[in-house]
């Protein structure tokens, strides 16, 4: 923003007389982008973990409920039975879900 009057100064106070360098040209105005920046950083930073601990899963080992929830979300997926009806689980719908959009994205 540029100041460019003496009731602009006014509006803004004292503070807007210190925002101002020798040439008139509002100095905040790369104040304002640093939480955009900020966030964007933190964006990046939690993005490039999500995928480096989604690459280090893959090595982990498939046992367990997980191949039984494989098979449950790809009869879901795949086959088309309903849950808890034509196939019976005790996981919670939830884990159904994911399981079974992991079928759709073939990862099982």
């Amino acid at each position: 923003m540029r100041i460019s009057r003496l009731s602009d100064l006014t509006r803004f106070g004292s503070c807007g007389l210190a925002a101002i360098n020798q040439t008139g040209i509002d100095v905040t105005q790369n104040e304002d982008r640093l939480p955009f920046r900020a966030s964007l950083v933190a964006a990046t930073v939690y993005g490039i973990l999500g995928v480096a601990l989604c690459a280090a899963s893959f090595g982990w080992e498939n046992s367990r409920d997980t191949p039984l929830l494989n098979y449950v979300g790809w009869l879901i997926w795949e086959q088309g039975y309903a849950p808890y009806r034509d196939v019976f689980e005790t996981s919670m719908p939830g884990a159904l879900a994911f399981y079974a959009g992991v079928a759709g994205l073939g990862l099982t």
